[in-house]
């Protein structure tokens, strides 16, 4: 089952993130005042969009992470460029 959520959560990284707008995935993230330590990240993609700029059109790029937490449960997490500053998002949690 997968409990489908769009809250907001902080993420913590052991090393800052080279380049800003394209981070790796965390090592931790707050949800509802709890903290969530990363045991591991499943897999990770990418949502292609196009925003209109003007006079052109840019791409832009969700960076999706299924990650597995020290407490056994299972997350998606995504981080959101086009918002500033670029936003960490929770969109589920997959309950076995």
């Amino acid at each position: 089952m997968i409990q489908m959520l769009a809250d907001k959560i902080t993420v913590e990284f052991d090393e800052e993130p080279m380049y800003i707008r394209k981070p790796p995935c965390p090592q931790r993230f707050t949800w509802r005042k709890q903290l969530f330590h990363i045991e591991y990240m499943v897999s990770e993609w990418r949502t292609d969009g196009r925003v209109k700029s003007k006079l052109r059109f840019i791409g832009v790029a969700r960076i999706h992470f299924k990650v597995k937490t020290d407490c056994g449960r299972l997350f998606e997490i995504y981080f959101d460029p086009r918002s500033r500053p670029g936003q960490w998002i929770l969109s589920a949690e997959i309950i076995p």
